[in-house]
């Protein structure tokens, strides 16, 4: 019994999953333009001025990392290197807050402490990520050994969890980052609100339901592999890259399983290209072009 060509290259599929988890983050800069400022006029300008400067600097790192993420989506692996432009993002920040003033200030800085708080779970989803899908991730036709199969099991396992840390992680962000503004003096109230645009503006629920689609698909890869591991012996990949099986209901198996992580995968790749950075104020553009 044969399954189909393109439905067989599981490995291709997860691809798709690819790690844009700090996107939203780039709107820090877009939240807060001080406006509160009681000093005379022309200070007022020259600290907007200043604010705007910093602001500058840091979307024009966020937007480029931004972009070449969205570029990839559902053309190749987006995961590679997130470590990596999440420490960019962090020292954006923290540049861009020994620049600017007032709550403009304490929200980067705020958002760089976030940043590097989070870090330690964008390397372990990364390092777990990259690891699993070296090893040839779903692939039948890169599976070598019954062994290999447990390897892959146990890697998706760590992949799982790093995901799942991850993901509790995203649900602590309006907390975490509440909780610097406070360290900061910021006010009870204002600093609530602010952690509340921060996370509208950074889209983090759409962030968290990336995550949540990762979790399906390990689930869904995970009983592949045991598939597979089950049915050892009894199917092959052939010349033309078809996975053959002789159990006919494994086979039917085998397909329902690629067909569940397809629609997971597509509906993840939706989700990504959906993240957009949104300002959590109105006037937000036009402070971003200087005009207030």
């Amino acid at each position: 019994m044969k399954n189909e060509k393109d439905g067989s290259r599981l490995g291709i599929i997860i691809l798709v999953a690819g790690s844009l988890v700090f996107i939203g983050l780039a709107s820090v800069g877009v939240i807060f333009i001080s406006a509160k400022l009681k000093e005379n006029e022309a200070a007022k300008v020259e600290k907007a001025r200043q604010n705007r400067q910093a602001l500058g600097a840091l979307t024009a790192v966020t937007d480029q990392i931004n972009q070449d993420l969205r570029d990839k989506i559902g053309k190749e692996d987006a995961v590679e290197g997130s470590a990596d432009k999440a420490k960019q993002i962090e020292e954006a920040m923290g540049k861009a807050a020994s620049k600017a003033t007032g709550d403009d200030a304490k929200a980067m800085l705020a958002g760089q402490r976030l940043m590097a708080s989070m870090q330690l779970y964008i390397a372990a989803y990364e390092k777990a990520y990259s690891a699993f899908m070296a090893k040839g991730g779903m692939s039948p036709a890169s599976v070598t050994s019954h062994d290999d199969l447990n390897d892959r099991l146990a890697l998706l396992k760590t992949f799982q969890t790093a995901n799942q840390d991850f993901l509790e992680n995203l649900k602590s962000v309006e907390v975490t980052y509440r909780t610097e503004l406070l360290k900061q003096n910021v006010p009870l109230a204002r600093a609530g609100t602010m952690a509340r645009q921060f996370c509208l503006g950074g889209n983090i629920d759409t962030i968290i339901s990336i995550r949540g689609t990762d979790n399906e698909l390990c689930a869904l890869m995970g009983q592949g592999l045991q598939l597979l591991q089950r049915e050892w012996g009894k199917w092959k990949v052939n010349e033309e890259g078809v996975t053959v099986f002789q159990n006919t209901s494994a086979l039917k198996s085998f397909q329902d399983l690629q067909s569940q992580i397809k629609e997971v995968a597509n509906r993840q790749m939706q989700l990504q290209q959906n993240l957009q950075p949104k300002p959590a104020r109105p006037d937000a553009a036009k402070l971003l072009q200087g005009r207030q």
